[in-house]
């Protein structure tokens, strides 16, 4: 429309806006050809592997294994283990010497359940790891993002916790690399052994869809 807009914060003050006009009368552009507008400032978009604080369930957790390389999972829900305050994800995301994280082969293999002769068998895929401050974590929150990992839309409070979801109950989930999905529980208490981790898990759900990838551990 042959008009230059200009988008200011709408908190500016009526003198700031004043000056402005100033400043474009000065150039002897036509004031009909200049449109100043109040506008909310841009909110910058944040993803699940930036640094979050306090750091919701879903934003990516790092560490170096032993052997010099990089790994990375995904946080799980803020809890409290007697008087430690810290975190749950996935037992799989620790390297042999028990330092947390790493992420497994995306291989598995489904069996009956019980311990195999000769194997290391844990009934489920969790750990709790301590924070070294009980601030860090958003209490019983996480984060939203159903558009993908690099668009974070808030956060997600946690009502209730179902300790044995019973199979074709709707889930969803939070991950660093793909985001919030969701999908149903197509059987329950399976016997998961991934080709990359040595202990066997006794009694996991199974999903109908391959809805994770590697790093939502």
């Amino acid at each position: 429309n042959n008009v230059i807009a200009l988008s200011l914060d709408y908190r500016s003050s009526s003198s700031q806006i004043q000056e402005l006009q100033k400043s474009i009368a000065a150039t002897g552009v036509p004031s009909d050809a200049v449109q100043v507008r109040l506008e909310a400032p841009p909110e910058p978009m944040f993803g699940l592997s930036d640094r979050i604080n306090p750091t919701p369930g879903g934003a990516q957790i790092n560490y170096v294994g032993d052997d010099g390389k990089n790994y990375m999972c995904s946080l799980g829900l803020s809890v409290k283990r007697g008087v430690d305050v810290g975190f749950i994800t996935a037992a799989h995301c620790q390297d042999r010497n028990g330092e947390v994280y790493r992420q497994a082969g995306k291989n598995v293999v489904a069996v009956a359940t019980g311990c195999p002769s000769g194997a290391t068998c844990k009934h489920s895929d969790a750990l709790f790891a301590k924070y070294d401050s009980a601030a860090f974590g958003a209490k019983q929150q996480v984060a939203y993002a159903p558009n993908g990992p690099g668009n974070v839309q808030g956060n997600l409070n946690v009502i209730q916790v179902l300790s044995t979801p019973a199979v074709g109950t709707s889930v969803w989930k939070t991950g660093r690399t793909t985001g919030s999905t969701n999908t149903v529980i197509s059987a329950s208490c399976q016997r998961i052994k991934y080709n990359t981790y040595p202990t066997t898990f006794l009694c996991l759900n199974k999903v109908d869809t391959q809805f994770s990838k590697g790093g939502d551990s």
